[in-house]
């Protein structure tokens, strides 16, 4: 297994959030819970790697996102805080 892949994190910054959750019968869309800057965890083989400016990110669903995590708390997971 490449040390790329095995040292994956499961935590991140969200640098980027789609328009949301599209809903067919009205044609709009549901805003997603998860803001830019929020740091969260997620299941670690979840979403996709990809190469943007230079930079590797992780493109993961809203639905992969276990937690938001309170920034200030970098010792432990004892400060997270959950999302609905």
């Amino acid at each position: 297994m490449p040390d790329t892949v095995r040292a994956r994190s499961n935590e991140g910054e969200v640098v980027a959030v789609g328009k949301g959750h599209y809903h067919p019968a009205t044609g709009t869309y549901i805003p997603l819970d998860v803001q830019v800057g929020a740091r969260v965890l997620f299941l670690r083989w979840s979403g996709y790697l990809i190469n943007y400016n230079g930079e590797q990110l992780i493109n993961v669903e809203e639905g992969e996102i276990l937690c938001e995590v309170d920034k200030d708390d970098d010792a432990s997971l004892e400060g997270m805080i959950v999302k609905k």
